[in-house]
């Protein structure tokens, strides 16, 4: 993900050219890309994503096109979960779920999928939330083996 972050023009972006990126920007995407659990940082108010590999894996084929990509525009599906989460993050709350159902079209058709999740304020240099930190775990296979 290192390498795809690198290449593509973000000046057609919302976050901008990565030279004009702030430091927190920077520094988020530099902790999550050597994170070993999947994550995603939502940048600003269109929630562009920035991911690493393991967030990369859980996207399937929606992967590359999403880096850089709205969240919304990715997961749909999922906006009226999500939606409201990214809301209460940007008034400065935190969330965490265990074994959460989303239910995704990842492989073509919609499917129960279920995730241990935590989403984090990122705040900027001025002190106001400009982003929000997701990290995510499947926990699909373990919650239907429980079943």
């Amino acid at each position: 993900m290192r390498a795809l972050i690198g290449a593509p023009d973000w000046a057609n972006t919302p976050p901008g050219p990565r030279d004009t990126w702030p430091g927190s920007l920077r520094t988020v995407v530099e902790v999550l890309l050597g994170h070993p659990l999947p994550m995603t940082v939502l940048w600003g108010g269109s929630l562009t994503q920035i991911y690493n590999d393991g967030y990369a894996a859980i996207l399937g084929p929606r992967h590359p096109a999403a880096l850089g990509q709205a969240t919304q525009e990715t997961w749909p599906e999922v906006w009226h979960i999500n939606g409201p989460l990214y809301a209460g993050v940007f008034r400065g709350e935190t969330y965490a779920f265990e074994d959460q159902l989303y239910p995704i079209t990842r492989h073509g058709y919609l499917e129960e999928a279920y995730f241990t999740l935590s989403y984090v304020p990122v705040v900027d240099e001025v002190g106001a939330v400009s982003g929000v930190l997701v990290t995510v775990v499947e926990t699909t296979g373990r919650v239907q083996a429980t079943r």
